[in-house]
Parts: structure tokens; C-alpha cells; sequence
């Protein structure tokens, strides 16, 4: 239904990724309406309550999945570090590089978030 989904990968351990949480939760209230946000949590099918209250405490209300077979099979073992975010055209397709690591400081990640949307939307234009 999105002409782009923003995939961004995340694990509880990850005090850089726990950081950037709450810009996220904020950046999916304003994302164009062709635009969707997720995340994927590497270890949070380990501990599903802290992995939860992580997601409440950042004020996150965009989808979130756990890994199962085939995600660790076909995504998570090429992921080198985290976060890192992946942007998905309609067909399945990843537009440009990932985005490894946090984009900008405390603030501006926002900013530098849209600024990749925005990038990789003209893409599949």
C-alpha cells in the first residue's frame, strides 16, 4: 500500500538505537502518507516484556516485528551493526544503501531522516 517502507533495525542492548526511539516515534506521526515506518528487533523475541517496555517507554506506536526463521535467514545475518535502517520500494526492492547507524545528533535525527526519504523516493520516481 506504500510506495517506500523505512525498515529500522534495532536490538534492546542498543543504547544508540534506544536513543534515536522516540525521534522515530515522532518521525512516523509525520511521514508523507505514501511512506511507512517499521522495526525489526533482532533479540526481541528473547525477552518480549523488556522488549516492550522499551517500546513504551520510547513512545512507540509503528509496527514493530520479532525475528523469526526466515527473517534470520534472509535479513538479519547480513546486518553488521545496529541500527540500521533499510528503505523498501512497493515490490520488495531496497533503494540505495542502508542507513547504519544513528543519521544525526539528539534532534535533527528527524531531519536527516526525511532528508533519506525524500532522496530515495525521487529513486523510484
Amino acid at each position: 500500500d506504500y510506495d517506500m517502507t523505512v525498515v529500522n533495525v534495532w536490538a534492546t542492548w542498543c543504547n544508540p538505537c534506544i536513543s534515536e526511539m522516540p525521534e522515530l516515534a515522532q518521525l512516523d506521526e509525520a511521514l508523507p502518507e505514501n511512506v511507512n515506518l517499521i522495526s525489526l528487533c533482532i533479540d526481541g523475541s528473547d525477552d518480549t516484556a523488556f522488549t516492550q517496555e522499551i517500546l513504551d517507554y520510547c513512545g512507540v506506536k509503528y509496527p514493530v516485528l520479532m525475528p523469526s526463521d526466515s527473517l534470520r535467514t534472509n535479513v538479519i545475518q547480513y546486518i553488521s551493526s545496529v541500527p540500521t535502517t533499510f528503505f523498501i520500494d512497493k515490490e520488495g526492492n531496497v533503494i540505495g544503501n542502508p542507513v547504519v547507524g544513528v543519521p544525526g545528533k539528539s534532534g535533527e535525527i528527524n531531519a536527516a531522516y526525511l532528508e533519506e526519504i525524500n532522496a530515495r523516493l525521487e529513486l523510484i520516481r
